[in-house]
């Protein structure tokens, strides 16, 4: 409910500035060669913002704006920036073709894939349960990793928190099915990826009840490490 609140005021507001958000995306485009100064950060800051507000309304011209500066960026800042407003706007083909073209031209930089995988499970568009289980089969995965699970499965938990707390409880059930499988191999990351569930008791009854159930079925794994282990029974019995 909070979520969707927040989305009609953005959508209000952006539909209601839309003119500004034009201008003031024209204003900031940069001249010259890329800067890392805070003059130059501030604004690549403000145009991508810009950019966002206007694909979340999927208004034609951000549109344009946003595939022009996808193609022609010179900074990684401002390719993510445009690739992270397409990715959550409604053009499903535009999303698809960005989100290739990106991971093909970066696929042998694994700081930059993790950051494209990032960019997909936070996403309301992208990043809905199916479509970080496909996340997960990727060729680019590696469970082996931890920045690798940090950016899909710690991504989706801790920061698409409308697609998480689904209210039938799926986004519980996975995170608890991933946990018990990185516990076996990995259970200092499955104790940090688990935080998002022990945060069952802020929740209305409806959510916390779930959360807790997953909670449960963590702590009821044979073979529990203690890392996990300590989490969730200190959260439980909190």
């Amino acid at each position: 409910a909070i979520h969707d609140a927040r989305e009609r005021v953005l959508k209000h507001l952006a539909i209601a500035l839309r003119d500004d958000l034009i201008a003031c995306y024209r204003r900031s485009v940069e001249a010259g060669a890329y800067q890392v100064t805070p003059d130059q950060i501030a604004r690549r800051s403000l145009r991508n913002t810009a950019l966002a507000w206007l694909l979340q309304i999927n208004d034609e011209e951000g549109r344009e704006l946003a595939l022009r500066q996808f193609r022609e960026a010179d900074n990684m800042t401002d390719r993510i920036g445009a690739l992270r407003a397409l990715v959550n706007s409604d053009y499903e083909d535009d999303r698809a073709q960005v989100l290739e073209q990106f991971y093909e031209r970066f696929k042998e930089d694994p700081q930059v894939v993790e950051q494209w995988f990032s960019v997909q499970a936070t996403s309301d568009r992208a990043g809905q349960l199916p479509q970080i289980q496909q996340l997960l089969q990727h060729e680019a995965f590696d469970w082996k990793n931890p920045n690798k699970v940090r950016s899909v499965v710690g991504a989706f938990a801790g920061q698409n928190l409308a697609a998480f707390h689904s209210p039938d409880g799926s986004g519980y059930d996975f995170l608890a099915d991933q946990v018990c499988r990185l516990d076996d191999s990995n259970p200092q990351i499955a104790a940090r990826l688990v935080t998002p569930l022990t945060r069952w008791k802020r929740f209305a009854p409806a959510h916390s009840q779930r959360m807790k159930t997953a909670l449960e079925r963590i702590r009821d794994k044979a073979g529990l490490s203690r890392d996990v282990y300590e989490v969730v029974h200190k959260s439980l019995v909190g």
